[in-house]
C-alpha cells in the first residue's frame, strides 16, 4: 500500500473543531481517506509540509507527501546525533584521559559533560584521580579541534542556557548561577570564584540582569528590599585558562596548560551511563548534551574533537544507505544550516531500533503526553524540533491493533500558530492509530 498524495486535487484547508464532522464524510477505503485528511489540511496551506509514515515489518508505506524534500529539521538533528552516540560510545562514557609520567599527571577532555556538573551527578572519578594526585598536573588542551559555538547559530542566543559554549571538558556546565532568596541581602554565586564578573548596582527602580555578548562580565540591577527571588543561570565563555582557573581554585592546586601535540599512552576514565545520557537529551531535548556527545563520538573514533569529522564518519559509515542527500552541520539543530527529508529520519529512526531495540527506544524517546510532546498522543514515542516557524516531529507510533509505524512529519515556514499545526498532524495520526489497517 502505497500513496503520493494529489497535489492537484481541490482543497478547503478548515479549522480543528470541523475535524470530527469532516472525518464522518471521509471515503471508505483507508488509503483515500488518509489521502484526503492530508490534501484537506495542507494543500492550501502556505506552509511547505513533508511526511512519511512506513510500517517496517510489511515495508509499506502508508503515506509519503514530500517525503523526499529538504526542511530544516530543528532538533529532530538529535535523532542523527544519537544513532552516532548508539554506534559510538558504549555502555558508559569516557570522562577523562589521562597519562602518567614520572609524578606528573597529564590529563585531556573527552568532551564529557557532567565533569564538577551540579545538575547530574555523576560518580566524580574524574574529578577523584585529579584531586589525589600529589604532583604536578598539566592540562593538554590540543585535541580539542573544534569552533566553541556551531555553524548557523544564532548570535543574539548568546545569553541563552539552550546554546552554551562547547568545550573539551566542560565544568560546571560552562554555567554561572546568580540567585538571591527573598528578604536576603547576598547574592549567591556559583562558582564563587567569577564572583569580580558580576557587578551588582544596587538602589535602582527597576531589576534587570545581562551578560556581555563578548565576555562573562555581567550587569545586575537591583532595588533595595527587592521582594522577588533572583534565580538565572548564564553560559559562559570558557577557554582554557578559565578552564584552568577554575579547576585550580576547586582542587586548591596550580593546574598547567599544554597547547602542544604529547606522545604519550593515554588512559581513559570510564563514569555515567550513555543510555540515561540519550533519555536526557531526548526527552528534555538538551541541546548541549547532544552537541557534546558528538564530541565524545569523535574522540572515541579520532582521538580529537571535532564535530565536522565526526558527523563526516558517521554519514559514510552508519547511515551510508541514506535515501536523500542531506546538510547535517551540529548536534542540536540549533542551526538553520541544517537540511534533511522525511525519508532520512524514518532512516535514522530504522536503524536505531535496529541497534537497540523497540523497550529501548520507549525509555529513550519521550511518550505523548510527556516531556517535550505533551501535545501528542500518548501511542507516540517522538522527538519533536521547533525554531520559530517550523515545527517538526518523527519517531514511532502504535496503532490500535499493536502495529508498529516509523513516522517523519515536518512542517517549515508557518505564520499561524504551532499549536495549529500540531493539531493537524495529530489529527492524521489519530485516524490512522484507529483505522490502519482495518478499514480496507
Amino acid at each position: 500500500m502505497c500513496t503520493s498524495c494529489n497535489r492537484n486535487a481541490p482543497s478547503k484547508l478548515i479549522s480543528d473543531h470541523e475535524t470530527s464532522k469532516r472525518l464522518e464524510n471521509l471515503p471508505r477505503s483507508f488509503q483515500d481517506s488518509l489521502d484526503y485528511l492530508v490534501r484537506d489540511a495542507f494543500d492550501a496551506s502556505q506552509n511547505f509540509t513533508g511526511i512519511l509514515i512506513y510500517e517496517p515489518i510489511k515495508r509499506d508505506t502508508l503515506l509519503s507527501y514530500h517525503s523526499d524534500k529538504n526542511f530544516t529539521p530543528a532538533s529532530n538533528i538529535k535523532i542523527f546525533s544519537l544513532l552516532t552516540g548508539i554506534e559510538t560510545l558504549g555502555p558508559t562514557m569516557s570522562a577523562l584521559s589521562y597519562s602518567k609520567q614520572n609524578d606528573t599527571l597529564f590529563f585531556r577532555g573527552t568532551g564529557y559533560p557532567f565533569f564538577m556538573n551540579g545538575d547530574v551527578q555523576d560518580d566524580q572519578r574524574a574529578l577523584d584521580i585529579l584531586k589525589n594526585h600529589e604532583g604536578p598536573i598539566i592540562y593538554s588542551s590540543h585535541n580539542f579541534q573544534d569552533d566553541h559555538y556551531g555553524e548557523g547559530w544564532s548570535w543574539d542566543d548568546y545569553p541563552y542556557l539552550y546554546q552554551r559554549y562547547k568545550t573539551a571538558l566542560p565544568i560546571f556546565g560552562n554555567t554561572i548561577w546568580i540567585a538571591k532568596q527573598t528578604g536576603q541581602e547576598r547574592v549567591h554565586i556559583d562558582p564563587d570564584y567569577l564572583r569580580p564578573l558580576v557587578n551588582i548596582r544596587r538602589a535602582s527602580s527597576d531589576f534587570s540582569i545581562r551578560r556581555h555578548p563578548n565576555n562573562n562580565s555581567i550587569e545586575m540591577d537591583i532595588p533595595d528590599n527587592y521582594p522577588k527571588l533572583i534565580n538565572r543561570i548564564f553560559p559562559i565563555i570558557i577557554d582554557e585558562q578559565l578552564f584552568v582557573d577554575l579547576l585550580s581554585d576547586t582542587l586548591k592546586k596550580n593546574i598547567l596548560i599544554n597547547e602542544s601535540p604529547l606522545n604519550l599512552e593515554w588512559n581513559k576514565i570510564k563514569d555515567f551511563e550513555t543510555d540515561s545520557l540519550y533519555q536526557i537529551i531526548m526527552k528534555d531535548s538538551d541541546n548541549f548534551l547532544a552537541e557534546q556527545l558528538l564530541l565524545m563520538a569523535s574522540f572515541e573514533v579520532f582521538d580529537t574533537l571535532n564535530t565536522q569529522k565526526i558527523i563526516q564518519h558517521s554519514l559514510e559509515n552508519f547511515m551510508s544507505g541514506l535515501p536523500d542527500k542531506m546538510r547535517w552541520v551540529d548536534g542540536s539543530g540549533l542551526s538553520r544550516y541544517n537540511l534533511c527529508t522525511p525519508q532520512n529520519l524514518c532512516y535514522a529512526l530504522q536503524k536505531i531500533k535496529g541497534k537497540i531495540g523497540l523497550e529501548n527506544v520507549k525509555r529513550i524517546f519521550p511518550q505523548g503526553g510527556t516531556n517535550s510532546i505533551k501535545n501528542a498522543p500518548k501511542y507516540v514515542y517522538a522527538k519533536s524540533g521547533s525554531l520559530s516557524n517550523n515545527y517538526n516531529l518523527s519517531g514511532y507510533m502504535n496503532t490500535k491493533d499493536g502495529t508498529l509505524l516509523i513516522f517523519s512529519f515536518m512542517n517549515n515556514h508557518f505564520l499561524e500558530s504551532n499549536k495549529l499545526v500540531k493539531n493537524r498532524l495529530n489529527a492524521i495520526l489519530d485516524f490512522i492509530h484507529h483505522h490502519y489497517p482495518v478499514m480496507d
